[in-house]
């Protein structure tokens, strides 16, 4: 889809992306653009301001953005609290 019709859908509350996000989305908060991801199989995420770029303008491989479970992790993982250190 392209960006009009993207951004009406992020106006509802949609999460967007599109292929070269790698895992990102794009969220309409108060009138302004936000980029981010979750954090591991968490709720959390980690936003950032995001100004949109040309190749966005221009771009019609826009979608909703769907989280798929479980998400990479990006800790450091640590022994079960019964395993003997």
């Amino acid at each position: 889809m392209n960006l009009d019709d993207a951004f009406s859908l992020a106006k509802q509350g949609c999460f967007l992306t599109r292929p070269g996000f790698g895992g990102k989305f794009l969220a309409l908060r108060d009138g302004k653009i936000l980029r981010g991801r979750f954090i591991g199989e968490t709720g959390m995420t980690e936003m950032k301001a995001y100004a949109l770029s040309k190749e966005d303008h221009q771009a019609k491989d826009w979608k909703i953005f769907h989280r798929v479970l479980p998400d990479a992790w990006e800790g450091c993982d640590a022994p079960a609290t019964n395993t003997p250190v």
